[in-house]
C-alpha cells in the first residue's frame, strides 16, 4: 500500500513552543524557591532516594493519580517523557515505554504481576483500574532487572493503598460524573487500625455510555483511502460503553520485627471493543514492530453494519506477603505470594466467539544484606506458573502453559562522590502448547556508574545486556485475531530476543528547580515483529451482497481472503532523547509548580523500516497554583505529526491538547474536595500513534468531569 502524506497540515510550531517553555522556566528560576524533600523510590531494591538512582525514574503521587481516577494505567502515564499509550477505546490503555509495549515491559502491582491477559492483544484491558492505587513508579535501567525476564524495556509498578503499612485510619468516599460518556461512578475506601492490625475494605463502580468524539470516527487518511466523503461532525462512537465493579479487602498485622498481610480482591469489567461497527475482517495491515501492536487501516464495509463485539471479564486475586527483620548478615527476609484466577469471554453479536481463562501463581523471595566492603544489595528468587486456556471459534491462540524461574542479585556501592550499581538475573522460561515445548535460558546484566557533582546533582550512565523469551503469542498464534483485524501466525522456532541498552543520564537541582536529561540507544538482535507474508487465507464472511472488503489496497480477487501476518526476527534499534525541568516556588499569589518535558524517539528494523509504535515528538507543560482552599491545574500536551511510518500504515496527525482542573476544599467542611475538570478543552481530534485503532476511532472530545471526595 502506498504511504499517504497529504492533507491537513498543522502549523509546525514545536520549536517556538519549546523555546517559550524554556523562557518561562528561566524566568521562574529567578523567583523565590520552595524547598523540596527527598523522594524514596519504593520499587528500587534498596528503597533509594530518587536523587541517587542512575537511570530515568518517574513517580506519580496520589494527587497525580486522582486527576484520572479509574482510568487505564497507560492514560494516567501519558504525560511522562518517553511514555505514551496504546489505546483501544476508553476501557483499554496499555502503557508504551520508549516505543515498546506488551511483553517488553512489566506492569506490576506492588512488585507482582496482576494476573491478566492484557499483553496478549491490543483490545485486552489491564485487570485493574487505578481506583485503589496510591502511587505509580516507572523504572528503567538496573533496577528493572529485579522484576523478570519480560521487563527489559521498563517497569510500571503501581502501589495499592491496602498495603500501605503506615496508613492511618480513614474513610474515603468518592462520586464522579462526566459529559463525554455520561459516566457515573463511585468508590469508597475504609481503613481501621486496632492495635497491631490494619483492616481495610474498598469498592468501586463505574457505568459509562458511548464516548462522544469531536469529528468523524475514521481518520482522513482512512476515509480518503476508501474514497469516502469527509464530513466533520461530532457524534457518539459505537460500542465504547463500559462498566466496572470491584471490591478488595486487606488485613495487615505487624510488630517491631514482623509484618504479615493478606489481600483478596475481585474485579468485574464489561466493555465494548470498538472498530467493528463497519468491518469484520482485515486485509492489509502491516506491523514491523514489537509483535503486540498493529495499526490496521480498516476495511471498507460501509454498506453493512457489523456485529458489536464486547468483552466480559472477571478476576479474583489473593495475595500474601510476609517480612521479618533479622540481625545477622541478612538484614531481612521478604516473601510474596500471589494467586490470580482470571477469565473473559469475547462476545460477537451476543454469541461467545472466544474465551480466555488464566490461573497464575507467582512467588518472590528477597533477602537484603548488610554492607560488605561498601557494597549493599539483595539476593532474590522469583518464580511463576500459569495455565492459559483458550477456546472458541474465533480464538487465535491455543491453550498454553508458562513456567518461569529466576534468580537475581543487585548490588550498590557509594564511594565518596561515585555511585556504582550492578544487577544480574538468570531466568529459565518454559512455554508449552500441545507438542511444542520450547525452553529458554536467559541472562540479563546491567551496570550503572554515576558521579555526584553536588548534593542534588548526578551525571552517569548505564549499560545493559538483555534477553527476552518469545511470548506465547509469538510462538503459538494461528488464526484470525478479530480484535486486531489480522490473521496471525506464530513460530515455535523463534530464538530469544537479545538487546544492548546504553543510556547517559544527567540530573541537576538548582534549589527548587530540577532538571533531568537522558539520551539512550537500544540495539536488538533477533527482534521479534509481525510481517506481512503476502499469503492469504479465505475468510468466512458472506460477501454475496458485493460489499468491498478492501482497505485502500488493490487486492483484486483476494477480496474474500485475509492476509497472513507472521512473527519474524530481525535486527532493530531505538534511540531517543528525554528532557524534563521542574520548578516550585511561593509568591504572594500562592504556591506554584511548573513542569515541562520533551521526548523524541526513533526506531527502525535493520532494513531501515520504521517501527510502527514509535510515538512522535511530544511536549508536556504542567502548571499548578495553590491559594488557600483552591488548587488550579493546567496541562497542555503537544504532539507533532508522525510521518515516519512503515509501509501499510497511515501517518498520524499531531494535536494540541489542553486540560484544566479546579480543586476546591470548602473551609466549612473539612475533608471535602470538589474537583471540576475540563478535558480536551478545545475539542481537538486526538489519535495516539501507538493505538492499533487510531484510524478508526479518535479519543473522546471535550469532556467536563465533576468529582466529589470526602475523607474523614
Amino acid at each position: 500500500m502506498q504511504s499517504y502524506v497529504f492533507a491537513r497540515k498543522r502549523a509546525r510550531f514545536l520549536p517556538a513552543f519549546v523555546g517559550s517553555l524554556l523562557g518561562v522556566m528561566l524566568a521562574l528560576m529567578l523567583s523565590p524557591a520552595q524547598a523540596t524533600d527527598e523522594i524514596v523510590v519504593k520499587s528500587s531494591p534498596l528503597a533509594d532516594n530518587l536523587s541517587d538512582i542512575i537511570s530515568t525514574t518517574h513517580i506519580l503521587t496520589t494527587e497525580d493519580i486522582n486527576k484520572l481516577s479509574g482510568a487505564p494505567i497507560g492514560r494516567v502515564l501519558n504525560n511522562l517523557a518517553g511514555v505514551s499509550v496504546a489505546a483501544y477505546g476508553p476501557a483499554v490503555g496499555r502503557p508504551v515505554i520508549r516505543g515498546l509495549t506488551g511483553y517488553r515491559l512489566a506492569v506490576l502491582q506492588n512488585g507482582m504481576l496482576p494476573g491478566d491477559v492484557s499483553p496478549t492483544a491490543e483490545d485486552h484491558a489491564n485487570g485493574d483500574m487505578t481506583f485503589d492505587t496510591s502511587r505509580i513508579e516507572v523504572l528503567k535501567g538496573p533496577s528493572a532487572l529485579r522484576y523478570g525476564a519480560y521487563s527489559a524495556t521498563g517497569v510500571v509498578n503501581s502501589f495499592s493503598r491496602h498495603l500501605d503499612s503506615e496508613g492511618a485510619a480513614t474513610t474515603d468516599l468518592q462520586l464522579s460524573t462526566d459529559t463525554a460518556s455520561d459516566a457515573n461512578g463511585g468508590a469508597f475506601f475504609v481503613r481501621r487500625t486496632p492495635g497491631n492490625l490494619s483492616v481495610s475494605l474498598s469498592g468501586h463502580h463505574l457505568d459509562a455510555g458511548n464516548i462522544r468524539v469531536p469529528t468523524h470516527a475514521e481518520s482522513e487518511y482512512q476515509l480518503r483511502s476508501e474514497d469516502e466523503e469527509i464530513i466533520d461532525a461530532a457524534g457518539d462512537a459505537e460500542n465504547t460503553d463500559r462498566r466496572f465493579n470491584g471490591m478488595t479487602g486487606a488485613l495487615i498485622w505487624q510488630n517491631d520485627r514482623d509484618r504479615l498481610s493478606l489481600v483478596i480482591g475481585r474485579n468485574d469489567m464489561r466493555y465494548g471493543v470498538p472498530g467493528h461497527a463497519h468491518e469484520e475482517h482485515h486485509h492489509d495491515d502491516d506491523d514491523d514492530g514489537d509483535g503486540d501492536d498493529d495499526h490496521g487501516d480498516g476495511d471498507d464495509h460501509h454498506g453493512e453494519e457489523g456485529e458489536a463485539v464486547y468483552i466480559d471479564m472477571q478476576r479474583t486475586n489473593i495475595r500474601l506477603d510476609y517480612s521479618r527483620a533479622l540481625t545477622g548478615f541478612v538484614k531481612s527476609v521478604k516473601l510474596q505470594l500471589a494467586y490470580a484466577d482470571y477469565g473473559h469471554d469475547e462476545f460477537e453479536g451476543g454469541s461467545i466467539g472466544s474465551s480466555f481463562e488464566l490461573v497464575q501463581t507467582e512467588y518472590r523471595l528477597e533477602m537484603p544484606h548488610h554492607p560488605v566492603n561498601g557494597w549493599q544489595g539483595l539476593f532474590g528468587v522469583n518464580g511463576l506458573n500459569s495455565e492459559m486456556s483458550v477456546s472458541g471459534d474465533e480464538a487465535f491462540l491455543p491453550s498454553s502453559d508458562d513456567s518461569r524461574l529466576g534468580v537475581y542479585l543487585l548490588e550498590k556501592r557509594e564511594d565518596g562522590q561515585w555511585l556504582t550499581e550492578l544487577a544480574a538475573r538468570l531466568d529459565q522460561v518454559s512455554l508449552k502448547s500441545g507438542a511444542e515445548n520450547p525452553d529458554f535460558n536467559l541472562t540479563n546484566l546491567s551496570l550503572g556508574l554515576g558521579y555526584k557533582t553536588g548534593a542534588q546533582s548526578l551525571i552517569g550512565g548505564s549499560l545493559g545486556q538483555t534477553e527476552r523469551a518469545p511470548s506465547a503469542n509469538e510462538l503459538f498464534a494461528e488464526g484470525m485475531h478479530v480484535g486486531a483485524r489480522r490473521y496471525e501466525r506464530g513460530d515455535a522456532n523463534l530464538d530469544a530476543e537479545e538487546g544492548l541498552a546504553v543510556e547517559a543520564y544527567f540530573r541537576r537541582s538548582f534549589g527548587a528547580t530540577g532538571f533531568t536529561a537522558s539520551v539512550f540507544r537500544n540495539d536488538y538482535d533477533n527482534f521479534i515483529y509481525l510481517a506481512d507474508t503476502g499469503e492469504h487465507v479465505p475468510h468466512d464472511v458472506d460477501d454475496d451482497d458485493g460489499d468491498d472488503h478492501g482497505d485502500g489496497d488493490d487486492h483484486g480477487d483476494e477480496d474474500d481472503e485475509d492476509t497472513i501476518f507472521a512473527y519474524r526476527q530481525s535486527g532493530a534499534e531505538i534511540d531517543g532523547l528525554e528532557l524534563e525541568v521542574t520548578r516550585r516556588g511561593e509568591a504572594s499569589f500562592g504556591r506554584w509548580m511548573l513542569r515541562a518535558n520533551y521526548a523524541r524517539l526513533r526506531g527502525s528494523l535493520s532494513n531501515g523500516a520504521p517501527l510502527p509504535t514509535i510515538p512522535p515528538e511530544k511536549v508536556n507543560l504542567m502548571a499548578e497554583l495553590s491559594r488557600g482552599t483552591v488548587d488550579v491545574n493546567l496541562h497542555m500536551q503537544y504532539a507533532a505529526d508522525q510521518t515516519r511510518v512503515p509501509e501499510g500504515i497511515f501517518p498520524t496527525d499531531g494535536y494540541f491538547r489542553t486540560d484544566i482542573s479546579l480543586n476546591w476544599r470548602p473551609a466549612a467542611l473539612n475533608g471535602l474536595d470538589i474537583i471540576v475538570s475540563a478535558e480536551n478543552l478545545t475539542d481537538e481530534e486526538i489519535r495516539y500513534h501507538a493505538s492499533a485503532l487510531k484510524d478508526l476511532l479518535p479519543e473522546a472530545g471535550r469532556n467536563f468531569r465533576v468529582t466529589a471526595r470526602y475523607k474523614f
